[in-house]
C-alpha cells in the first residue's frame, strides 16, 4: 500500500512539473513575440482620418483634426513612433502638432488650417514612412 502511495505521488509530481514547464514555455513565446514585433511599422495597415471631413479657410476659420494611427505587423498599436504631416509649400497649410510622437495605442494628432478654400493632398509620416501613399484634407 505504502508503494502504491509512492507510485501515486511521483506521478502527480512529474504531472505537475510537466503542466509548469508547458506554462512557462508558452508565456515566454508569447511575451518573446510581442516584443519582436512591436518594432516594425506595418504602413499599409496603418491609418489616418480626419474630423470634421471638410474645414472652413481663412483666418477665423475651423481647422480639422488629423488622427494618425499607427499600427505593427500585428495590428497592435505602435508606441513612440514619430509622425508627421508634410504639406507642399505653395498649398498655405498651417500644421500643428498635438501630439506627435505616438501613443501606447499607436496614435498621435495633429490640427490642419488653411488660408485658402480648397482640396490638399498632404504626405503623412511616421518613422520616416510614408503612410496610406496620400491623404487629402478638404477647405471650404
Amino acid at each position: 500500500m505504502k508503494e502504491m502511495y509512492k507510485i501515486v505521488g511521483l506521478a502527480s509530481g512529474l504531472l505537475l512539473l510537466l503542466l509548469l514547464s508547458f506554462v512557462v514555455y508558452e508565456q515566454a513565446r508569447v511575451v518573446f513575440k510581442s516584443n519582436a514585433s512591436s518594432i516594425v511599422l506595418n504602413r499599409n495597415d496603418s491609418f489616418v482620418f480626419t474630423v470634421p471631413a471638410c474645414g472652413t479657410a481663412g483666418l477665423d476659420g475651423q481647422s480639422v483634426r488629423t488622427s494618425v494611427v499607427a499600427l505593427t505587423t500585428n495590428g497592435l498599436g505602435l508606441e513612440n513612433a514619430s509622425c508627421k504631416i508634410v504639406a507642399p509649400f505653395s498649398s498655405h497649410l498651417s500644421v500643428v502638432s498635438i501630439q506627435s510622437i505616438t501613443d501606447s495605442y499607436g496614435k498621435a494628432m495633429f490640427d490642419v488650417s488653411a488660408e485658402q478654400p480648397g482640396i490638399y493632398e498632404v504626405k503623412i509620416l511616421c518613422n520616416d514612412e510614408i503612410i496610406n501613399d496620400r491623404q487629402k484634407i478638404c477647405f471650404q
